[in-house]
């Protein structure tokens, strides 16, 4: 709550659980940890987080809760007289915030990067004989 709670105030977010379920019970996914509920973790699941992880998982929220407030911000430039407030600038740079975090979680966790996979693929295909071609046969029509 420390790293994003008056950004969800400015999203017009409480930080209440209902807010923070999504945020905690994908970092807990992430760090592995078998959640029975991922929307409405319970206390009972932090115990299953290793003490390891637990700054990985505080990064992982971090980072989707600051999705989460991008996600409810509001657009709009509001002026009010001579006040005027340009959310469009204040979003670009929560964006900017999203994106470095998403770095770092990369950088320090390999979270984000995707699985990657190799392989390879044999293809075997056997020209028809040209007598057994059924071109004009009746069972191509």
């Amino acid at each position: 709550m420390n790293r994003c709670g008056r950004l969800l105030g400015w999203a017009r977010l409480d930080g209440t659980t209902a807010t923070l379920a999504d945020p905690i019970g994908t970092a807990l996914l992430a760090c592995e940890v078998a959640v029975a509920d991922p929307s409405a973790p319970a206390d009972a699941d932090f115990l299953l987080l290793p003490s390891a992880d637990s700054l990985r998982f505080l990064d992982i929220a971090e980072l989707r809760c600051l999705e989460t407030v991008w996600g409810n911000l509001d657009e709009v430039t509001e002026q009010e007289g001579t006040d005027k407030q340009e959310w469009n600038q204040a979003k670009e740079g929560l964006r900017k915030r999203i994106q470095d975090k998403k770095k770092d979680l990369l950088d320090l966790y390999g979270y984000g990067g995707g699985a990657v996979a190799a392989g390879s693929l044999v293809l075997k295909y056997t020209e028809p004989e040209p007598d057994t071609e059924l071109e004009d046969s009746e069972e191509w029509l």
